[in-house]
């Protein structure tokens, strides 16, 4: 599906200290000098100013850079990046300067993803090991860079079920297109070159970047204003597949969001069980929650109704068939939010409803990758029975949303 961002065009306002405002001004890129170079350097250095988890997917994110014009047989790719679960967005920067350049630029772009999905393990660590050498003094390969972006160590049993899950992505094209520009141009149709391709699973976006200037105290400011404007997206975490001379998309329901996690947490808890992961994760999108993904886990989040972008945690299901919370998760980050006595309240009472799901074990600690019983501070229950009462925890999840949104509003 190809659904359009919403564009905005009011200027940004800043409004002083003594109460007064500034209207910011459009700059377009050509009036400062600035051009694709200075563009490419701007998101290597600034990953996080690409709408990727907001907008776009939750997979693809955060955006660790990996290559900078990457040399291929097609011509260098402007930026690479990875993501913590193994998958690849690549960037086309392009400032528009005439009408045919999205139709030019959306077929260079397939023919980059078409390059990386030849390459093996080996070859994307070696880039990743350039583009550290030149970047970061350092020439550490993809799963240390992991390592040091995350703060978090790589199990030596996990190793092979990194590297398989990379490989299996390359393989089959999973990658985030991704085209920036200064101006995007509303024309949709240039578009159908792009949904006639064979045999492609990737997503693909346009962002637009906006420039204004604002004279204030501090100097000339300079805003930088991201936008999704068009995106391709997956329906009911279904995969978007592109098959010879159809005339549409064809949707081809895999087992779900992330066919690796789904994969092995089968293997762990069996076909049943993984059907209730999924059921669990369309459950909580309907009532406003986000499904965050990690490494070997995903996180039920719910997303603060002010609209600050801060996201509450709920609980967590993880690859070895647990369903967990922590007790100082979502009080702490309630608390950092509203600075409100009710905080702790409505966290204590999401802890208690969930303590009363029968537990097996009660308490579960994260180590190494492996569960075992005896933390002080993880409240979890196996996945199987979470699946026996399950009424009983979206009756939790539904009180603890109704009464964040009624602090919010207050």
């Amino acid at each position: 599906m190809i659904t359009l961002g919403n564009r905005r065009y009011g200027n940004p306002i800043l409004l002083t200290s003594d109460g007064s405002i500034v209207e910011g001004k459009r700059i377009h890129f050509h009036e400062r000098g600035y051009d694709e170079k200075w563009l490419q350097e701007l998101i290597r250095k600034n990953p996080d100013l690409l709408p990727i988890p907001v907008e776009i997917a939750d997979l693809f994110s955060p955006l660790i850079p990996i290559g900078k014009e990457v040399q291929t047989k097609v011509g260098p790719i402007d930026n690479l990046f990875i993501s913590p679960r193994g998958y690849l967005t690549v960037v086309e920067t392009k400032l528009w300067r005439n009408p045919e350049a999205h139709r030019e630029v959306v077929g260079q772009i397939i023919d980059y993803a078409k390059e990386i999905s030849q390459w093996s393990y080996d070859e994307l660590d070696a880039q990743v090991r350039a583009y550290n050498q030149k970047y970061t003094t350092s020439n550490i390969g993809l799963l240390d860079t992991f390592r040091t972006k995350e703060n978090e160590p790589i199990d030596e049993a996990d190793k092979p079920d990194i590297m398989d899950a990379i490989t299996r992505n390359l393989k089959n094209s999973k990658f985030l297109l991704l085209i920036v520009g200064d101006r995007i141009r509303k024309n949709v149709e240039t578009m159908a070159d792009f949904l006639n391709q064979p045999q492609l699973n990737f997503s693909f976006s346009l962002v637009e970047i906006q420039l204004y200037e604002i004279n204030s105290d501090l100097g000339k400011l300079t805003f930088i204003v991201p936008q999704t404007v068009i995106r391709t997206r997956e329906i009911t975490r279904a995969v978007i597949r592109f098959e010879g001379k159809t005339d549409g998309i064809i949707i081809a329901p895999p087992d779900g969001g992330d066919d690796t996690f789904f994969e092995n947490l089968a293997k762990k808890v069996g076909v049943e069980l993984k059907k209730f992961a999924l059921k669990i994760i369309d459950d909580m999108e309907n009532l406003g929650c986000r499904a965050v993904w990690k490494r070997s886990s995903y996180v039920i989040k719910f997303p603060d109704p002010t609209g600050s972008g801060d996201l509450f945690t709920l609980f967590v299901v993880d690859v070895n068939g647990w369903v967990y919370t922590y007790s100082g998760w979502l009080a702490g980050q309630l608390q950092r939010v509203f600075a409100s006595p009710e905080t702790n309240a409505i966290a204590m009472e999401f802890l208690e409803k969930f303590t009363e799901l029968p537990q097996s074990p009660s308490r579960i600690q994260k180590n190494k990758g492996k569960l075992l019983p005896g933390s002080p501070g993880d409240l979890g229950a196996s996945l199987g029975e979470v699946h026996k009462n399950y009424d009983q925890l979206l009756t939790t999840v539904k009180s603890a949303i109704e009464k964040i949104r009624e602090l919010a509003e207050k």
